[in-house]
């Protein structure tokens, strides 16, 4: 084969390397893309939540029943510019399934550099800078994500019960139970998890705690915050709305009354967050 054969071959297999090229320059820069503040500070409540973080892309998974939840949540991330996809899937509970929906965003370097500092190991995100930025739309959207309201049915002149499930240390607890007094006189009182909890569920660490309030004016304070953006959520109505209880709140004589002493977390890597 002679020179002259052989340059055409050699300028085209160049030509493709440098298409090749581009195309993954294009795809770095697009996924290099960084996350303004206001981004970021919806990311770290989603994750504060149900969200969790898969190779630098936001994910959370919900119950079927749970759609227009989720389509409100993918309403948030596109309006604040984060592009976003569905999918329609099942998940495996106490060996059945069940349909579910998986709510992801597209893929960031700053959700990747969120991932390295949030999870070490498992995931925790109450650092001093977290609840600085923790507004309305944040709790609405952490007590949407794991709270729940309860009555007792043995004594129905109760107020029921609301709490948030953070399930985390009793130090934790207590710096989540002193910002909820300070920024919105809302007292929560700290419990342990029942044995009901645990024999749901044994994996569980009997050790960690979780958040109560069951003084009417506290609830009413707390539902407050919360109706203006759950309102039009209908799978979501038993949360926010006295007449609809779906569960009987289980008694639990294990309560931590103290509020005092907060332990003040390490704001190094919480403060990065947010930069």
């Amino acid at each position: 084969m002679g020179n002259q054969q052989v340059i055409p071959i050699v300028i085209g297999k160049l030509q493709r390397l440098k298409n090749i090229k581009d195309r993954l320059l294009i795809m770095t820069k697009k996924n290099l893309q960084k996350l303004n503040k206001y981004q970021r500070k919806l990311i770290l409540d989603m994750l504060n939540g149900d969200g969790s973080i898969d190779r630098g892309r936001l994910k959370m998974k919900h119950s079927i029943k749970q759609e227009d939840y989720v389509l409100w949540k993918q309403h948030l991330l596109n309006n604040a510019g984060i592009e976003t996809s569905l999918a329609y899937t099942t998940s495996k509970s106490f060996g059945k399934e069940y349909p579910s929906i998986v709510l992801r965003s597209k893929t960031f370097i700053s959700i990747k550099h969120m991932r390295y500092w949030l999870y070490r190991p498992v995931k925790f995100l109450y650092y001093p800078s977290f609840f600085k930025h923790l507004d309305n739309l944040s709790i609405a959207l952490w007590y949407l994500d794991d709270g729940s309201y309860c009555k007792y049915k043995n004594n129905p002149e109760k107020p029921g019960s609301l709490r948030i499930y953070t399930y985390t240390t009793i130090d934790v607890n207590k710096v989540i139970q002193n910002f909820f007094e300070e920024r919105y006189n809302i007292g929560f009182k700290i419990h342990y998890k029942s044995p009901n909890d645990l024999k749901k569920n044994p994996n569980y660490n009997p050790n960690l705690t979780y958040l109560i309030t069951e003084t009417k004016s506290n609830i009413e304070r707390f539902l407050d915050i919360v109706r203006p953006y759950a309102e039009n959520i209908k799978s979501l109505q038993y949360k926010i709305d006295r007449k609809i209880f779906l569960e009987d709140c289980i008694n639990n004589n294990s309560i931590l009354n103290t509020k005092n002493n907060a332990v003040m977390l390490n704001s190094e890597a919480g403060d990065t967050l947010y930069e």
